[in-house]
């Protein structure tokens, strides 16, 4: 177990470090990547502004974050509760295990309808 915990320590340090720099870069050069589903259909995802969304909490404008996307917060929530699930898991009993507890499913329901809702709404 001891030997997990570090290996879930080390690759959650690499993972932070790693985004941290992605956005960085991303920042610095003023690049930005276009969602491929809006590209290709023109419908936004439910996801799409999430990274300069997150850009924005990082700028600590929380305020600006929202005109991106507005579930920004629950999605970022909604990750790090999967994560933590994943990585107790793999800790305690050595699997990548997924629960399907009503907060995932309702997650998950919240999301697809956020997704409609943005594209026949405009928002």
């Amino acid at each position: 177990m001891k030997k997990r915990l570090i290996k879930t320590i080390i690759i959650t340090a690499a993972v932070i470090a790693g985004g941290c720099m992605l956005l960085s870069a991303m920042r610095f050069f003023g690049l930005h990547f276009p969602c491929p589903l809006e590209v290709a259909t023109g419908i936004k995802c439910p996801t799409c502004g999430a990274t300069r969304a997150t850009m924005r909490i990082l700028a600590l404008d929380f305020r600006g974050a929202l005109s991106y996307n507005l579930l920004i917060y629950f999605i970022w929530a909604f990750l790090i509760k999967l994560y933590l699930e994943f990585a107790i898991g793999y800790i305690k009993y050595g699997e990548l295990t997924l629960h399907r507890g009503f907060f995932n499913i309702f997650a998950c329901a919240v999301i697809v309808v956020w997704g409609f809702v943005r594209n026949f709404l405009g928002i």
